[in-house]
């Protein structure tokens, strides 16, 4: 298997994080479970120099644990990603250089492994996101050459010397619940636009138009798309059908723009980035939660650091 990792131990050692503090002590995935099926796993800025950490937190904001292994200021572990089978997270480290990697480890934070060579991907107006496949054995992740951005993937092989496939332009890849079909965002006329390919991908079809649209995410049953759409006065989370119909908008929060929202493993709920009204420094993004059918977010994260995607983990009973 080309990502590495284990969750078979049935103590998983991680590193909860005090409110207001920095000190620690470790949980086992059994206690995880009693707290939670559900987890929502991000990056989280708490040092200089891009340093990064994955976390994880309950979707009402209690139990904040720090997956990644390391210290405050140490490298950065930017859009992690969980596979469904917790085998491994992918997750993007980068430096002040402005380069990324694909990286993957094991859900412990063990067996760290460099799985791209840097691309030229700027932390100021993209990111990799490495995407893993529901079975764990491919990821998509966004190459940028020449100021161009293009989707690549990343298949299972034995041989270190496995080359990513090209599928063409695009950024923010999701994947759809059965691997079949890719949703992505291209530029047409200056605009961002939503559009689907096959997994190798061929048939590409531009699915919406107008608006600037983005942040594609596939509902746990494939019937649905979410995404973000600029309105007249905000950037507001919409739903829509594979084929771009039937757009229904779900959120209605002029003082904060959703992004980068994705559903929880049973689709009741979402989670999303946007800026809380209390950033000390008016641009750091926080992780809300909110109902899949509408409502008011809930801020789950605080507000004095910068996070990253966020995407969630289901462990079983």
């Amino acid at each position: 298997m080309l990502f590495p990792g284990s969750v078979t131990a049935i103590a998983i050692a991680l590193v909860v994080l005090l409110p207001g503090s920095l000190s620690a002590h470790s949980c086992d995935l059994e206690s995880l479970r009693l707290g939670s099926s559900q987890w929502i796993v991000f990056g989280s800025f708490r040092g200089g120099n891009f340093a990064c950490s994955v976390y994880v937190v309950r979707p009402d904001g209690e139990g904040e644990c720090r997956l990644s292994p390391h210290a405050e200021g140490s490298p950065s572990c930017l859009d992690p990603s969980v596979s469904e089978d917790l085998s491994h997270v992918l997750f993007a480290r980068g430096g002040s250089d402005h380069r990324t990697a694909v990286w993957s480890m094991g859900l412990d934070g063990s067996n760290e492994r460099q799985l791209t060579p840097n691309v030229m991907v700027r932390f100021s107006n993209g990111r990799a996101r490495p995407t893993p496949s529901s079975d764990g054995k491919s990821c998509l992740y966004v190459e940028e050459s020449d100021g161009v951005r293009s989707i690549q993937l990343l298949s299972a092989a034995d041989s270190s010397d496995e080359r990513p496939v090209d599928l063409g332009p695009g950024e923010f890849p999701s994947w759809s619940p059965d691997g079949s079909t890719i949703a992505f965002v291209e530029k047409v006329d200056g605009l961002s636009q939503i559009w689907v390919m096959n997994s190798d991908g061929s048939n590409r079809e531009q699915i919406t138009n107008g608006d600037s649209h983005g942040y594609p995410s596939w509902s746990p049953t494939g019937d649905k798309i979410l995404h973000s759409r600029a309105t007249e006065t905000s950037i507001e989370l919409f739903v829509m059908a594979p084929d771009g119909s039937d757009q229904t908008q779900i959120s209605n929060t002029p003082e904060i723009d959703e992004r980068d929202a994705t559903w929880s493993p049973d689709g009741k709920l979402l989670a999303f980035l946007a800026k809380p009204k209390d950033a000390p420094g008016g641009w750091e993004k926080s992780v809300f939660v909110m109902d899949a059918n509408g409502g008011t977010p809930t801020q789950v994260t605080p507000s004095k650091y910068n996070h990253s995607r966020p995407t969630w983990i289901f462990l079983p009973d």
